[in-house]
């Protein structure tokens, strides 16, 4: 592989995909990515002080660290290195299990059952550990207090099990204050329920159809990560006295847990638009708004609702194929665990059967 300067910074290999299909580690002086879903071992390396990155020669071997830090220094040519990817091997493990923790997509439409949380990040802290060479203290991916604060919520059928038993032993034994084990579960979906409408339209609906979330413009864990998942509708309210309507829409969106309210679901913005029609509005922690449309009643009958778009959250956000391709990546862990599966992949995939 070759290190060369691009855009002012010294880059090795291949361009990655974009979100929610990169698994990205940050290190000291530099950040690791790969796509989740290619076999490729060897990541993107892209260095942001060559200074602080003193782990390289683990990875590229001594003499071509030497090479590197001169060409670095004049700021010129490119350089040849070997790639050590067993060196790599634990990092693209931990890489993708931060992936795991932000792009889980979790459904219970899409019958993917959600990781047990507090196990990955025990694992993840775990490993942090071992690769603590390589980890800049002060950079989120390191910060194990964050990844231990889970266990207090470890409920007892999970600590019955010998494998997490033995997970929080070894994370008790960590050099950092984790706390103990409680009994209180955390929070998940309950798989055994249908989220979603029953299909019923109200009275005085005019319009109605389905969108779904992206995942790049929300929290995670906060909705269901399937397809169709939100519902709208647009309809009149009459007003006192039987005076003429206002036209409102209405959007209801599935949460990942579709029998508990969600704090980081209030103030998500949701922008309805049909045409020349624009509504703004905000979620409750229901995931539910109601919003305002400035026309009057005979035109919202008259108008052509066939190409309403309903988008949650902030930005652009990725494309359907995409979420899906992710989903097949998921499954087809689920389906065969790897050597490298998490331990909460393991329970995860056990839990569906």
């Amino acid at each position: 592989m070759k290190f060369a300067l691009e855009n002012g910074l010294w880059v090795c290999g291949t361009p990655v995909d974009p979100p929610p299909l990169v698994a990205v580690l940050e290190v000291s002086g530099a950040i690791l990515e790969w796509t989740v879903d290619e076999p490729a071992p060897a990541p993107r390396i892209t260095l942001t002080d060559a200074d602080a990155a003193d782990w390289l020669w683990r990875v590229v071997g001594e003499d071509a660290h030497v090479r590197l830090v001169e060409a670095v220094a004049n700021a010129v040519g490119s350089v040849d290195v070997p790639i050590d990817l067993d060196a790599m091997s634990p990092l693209r493990r931990l890489a993708l299990g931060h992936w795991m923790r932000r792009w889980w997509p979790a459904s219970a439409r899409e019958g993917i059952t959600a990781l047990p949380s507090a196990v990955l990040d025990a694992e993840l802290a775990l490993l942090s550990v071992a690769v603590e060479e390589f980890l800049d203290q002060d950079a989120f991916d390191a910060d194990l207090d964050a990844l231990l604060r889970g266990l207090a919520d470890l409920s007892e059928p999970l600590l019955s099990d010998p494998r997490v038993a033995e997970l929080a032993t070894a994370c008790s034994e960590l050099p950092v204050a984790a706390p103990e084990p409680g009994t209180v579960p955390r929070w998940r979906a309950d798989y055994a329920l249908v989220a979603g409408s029953d299909g019923r339209a109200d009275p005085g609906v005019i319009a109605s159809g389905t969108a779904s979330v992206s995942w790049t413009s929300v929290p995670p864990g906060v909705f269901d990560a399937g397809e169709d998942t939100v519902t709208w509708s647009v309809g009149t309210r009459i007003g006192p006295n039987g005076a003429p309507g206002r036209v409102i829409g209405r959007v209801q969106t599935v949460l990942a847990d579709p029998t508990a309210t969600h704090p980081l679901a209030a103030g998500i913005a949701v922008h309805l638009r049909s045409g020349a029609v624009v509504g703004v509005a905000e979620l409750d922690a229901g995931g539910s708004a109601g919003l305002s449309l400035d026309l009057a009643e005979s035109t919202a009958w008259n108008h052509d609702w066939v190409a309403t778009e309903v988008h949650v959250g902030v930005g652009g956000g990725e494309s359907r194929a995409v979420r899906e391709r992710v989903r097949r990546f998921v499954r087809s862990r689920l389906a065969a665990p790897p050597a490298d599966a998490f331990l909460a992949e393991l329970l995860a995939a056990e839990d569906d059967y």
